[in-house]
């Protein structure tokens, strides 16, 4: 098919429209994608629909508040949205650091090569999801990453690996 990849898929109906100036013939699974903020916030507010999965808060990107939500919720596991790499600015570094000692971190990015998944491990998180992921993923990961499971792809852990064999 013209969408084999899970994370053209739900932007067919859009190139048909764009290109071809016409609506599309077949429906469309609804499929959601994190990159878009409608879509994301679906999916974050329906996360706890997934067994095993209980949501406890969020917070802003705000240092001060992400330091107070870790300390009064104490997650297992934190879903951080990693875009823009604010997220690596020292001193949220260090309030996740902490946390990442007794909990888990996965990240929510729009891309991920080979210097953002050495930053993830040296950094002491657990994994990522592209924004683009389809929805089961996330809960796929989250459990993994609850397991103990670092959640990045193979191929891209390889290339990790061979840098850090090679450096």
């Amino acid at each position: 098919g013209c969408a084999d990849d899970k994370a053209v898929y739900p932007f067919v109906h859009d190139m048909i429209k764009y290109y071809l100036g016409e609506e599309p013939s077949l429906a469309q699974v609804d499929t959601f994608v994190c990159a878009r903020p409608d879509d994301k916030k679906y999916v974050l507010e329906h996360l706890e629909q997934e067994p095993e999965i209980t949501v406890l808060g969020s917070s802003s990107d705000d240092c001060a508040c992400l330091s107070a939500a870790l300390e009064c919720y104490r997650p297992d596991l934190l879903l951080l949205d990693g875009r823009g790499r604010a997220l690596f600015d020292p001193r949220h570094l260090q309030a996740i650091r902490n946390y990442a000692r007794s909990g888990r971190v996965v990240l929510l990015l729009d891309r991920a090569d080979t210097q953002t998944a050495e930053d993830i491990l040296r950094n002491g998180f657990h994994g990522y999801l592209l924004t683009t992921s389809a929805v089961g993923r996330y809960a796929r990961a989250i459990r993994a990453v609850s397991r103990g499971e670092i959640w990045i792809p193979r191929a891209l852990l390889a290339r990790v690996l061979v840098s850090w064999l090679q450096g």
